[in-house]
């Protein structure tokens, strides 16, 4: 396995070490993340090895979470590869599918989606909450519509109010506002969950439908509405201008999360008038951020034309998550107008991130040039294949993609 890599870490061999010779989970999975904690370039690429040398099965569902984590490219197409290879393998399959979940990448989200629009599909839940934290997931219309189905089960119910607490919109604070009240007298998981997304997204209302719900017996219902109603009154306290410029500051992840939440569940109006006021002291990048997690169609031309004039300036990462925030018809006509203000190179590096439905016909003829670089034919195919692998096998663009490359 060493010869396949330039150099490996000590945490690499023994990682290897443990997988090969440890009869001890602990110690292996131990070693696993001890990896991904150290992780450089080649670590998504050295786990995947590792997973095909596993003898222990449940070793390798740890590895395939390590995979998604690592948020390479490479690992989605493996992971997209490893479900079409084991569809019958349950287990296996939702260890793959929240590993996707964990990658952000775009492909995967596509990928996803089918199988969460799948009624019958056993693995449909696992695909819901493998989605939730993708802008580009499912739609918050589409989660509501799983509660009002007669036909959804109690599980399928409470992933989409989970999902529904990380979209953050008006309306779905009001549905679970209204749910919540059926449920007050019932301290069952339905009830947690509906509370715990209350927490995420609600708002100066939501705090008095709360307060209302609280009774004196201070029972395990009420201890989580007045956890919530804390949650709530926290984030109420950071105003717009504060929340916007902390942005710029390297935030955490999760501080970072909890700034766009502020942002997400402000009046629109307002956030946009502050991020105006703020522009002198606004990077790319976090405006990018802004404009993603606000997203409106009725904003696109203006976003259009922003991308188009800062293209040059913002990076690939920020370019990615700003288009995937938009639906696909409004990516295609971004990626249409960008293909002659980047170059190739640049521009096949953004489509691993964004699905593109016209990506054959803009990448033939760079594929056709008898000149072309080795090094950026290589990276042209590998999207391509990233591209076509993340599609259904009966998707006409997939069978397209598939036989082009077979031909090339």
């Amino acid at each position: 396995m060493t010869s396949q890599f330039d150099k490996l870490t000590d945490d690499e061999i023994l990682c290897i070490k443990h997988i090969e010779e440890s009869l001890d989970e602990d110690q292996r999975v131990n070693s696993i993340w001890r990896v991904i904690k150290s992780q450089k370039s080649s670590t998504c690429r050295f786990l995947i090895n590792v997973y095909q040398n596993c003898m222990w099965r449940r070793t390798k569902f740890i590895l395939i979470q390590a995979i998604g984590e690592t948020k390479d490219p490479r690992g989605v197409e493996f992971l997209i590869h490893l479900i079409h290879t084991h569809s019958d393998d349950i287990p296996l399959l939702t260890h793959a599918f929240l590993a996707l979940g964990s990658s952000g990448w775009t492909m995967a989200a596509d990928f996803l989606q089918e199988f969460a629009h799948k009624k019958d599909h056993p693995l449909r839940k696992t695909a819901i909450a493998a989605l939730k934290s993708f802008t580009h997931g499912m739609s918050e219309d589409e989660l509501i519509d799983i509660l009002s189905d007669d036909e959804s089960s109690q599980s399928l119910k409470q992933t989409a109010v989970l999902s529904l607490g990380y979209k953050g919109r008006q309306k779905s604070k009001k549905v679970l506002e209204d749910l919540l009240d059926l449920v007050m007298s019932e301290e069952d998981t339905f009830q947690f969950c509906i509370l715990s997304s209350l927490a995420r997204i609600g708002d100066q209302h939501t705090l008095k439908t709360l307060k209302s719900l609280i009774s004196t017996k201070m029972s395990l219902a009420d201890e989580l509405v007045a956890e919530a109603i804390s949650q709530i009154e926290n984030r109420l306290t950071k105003s717009i201008e504060d929340s916007v410029l902390s942005l710029i500051n390297n935030p955490s992840p999760s501080e970072q999360e909890d700034l766009l939440r502020v942002l997400q569940c402000s009046n629109h109006t307002k956030v946009w008038e502050t991020t105006d006021l703020l522009s002198q002291e606004l990077d790319l990048q976090t405006l990018c951020l802004i404009k993603s997690q606000l997203m409106s169609l009725d904003r696109f031309e203006e976003d259009k034309e922003f991308i188009a004039k800062n293209v040059a300036q913002i990076k690939l990462e920020s370019l990615a998550l700003f288009i995937n925030s938009y639906p696909q018809k409004y990516r295609d006509d971004i990626l249409d107008q960008l293909v002659s203000l980047i170059d190739i190179s640049q521009y096949a590096q953004l489509c691993e991130s964004v699905r593109y439905t016209h990506i054959l016909k803009q990448f033939k003829p760079s594929l056709a040039q008898d000149d072309l670089d080795d090094v950026v034919k290589i990276k042209l195919i590998n999207t391509l294949s990233l591209q076509g692998l993340s599609l259904q096998l009966s998707d006409p663009l997939r069978v397209e993609i598939t036989d082009f490359l077979y031909d090339l």
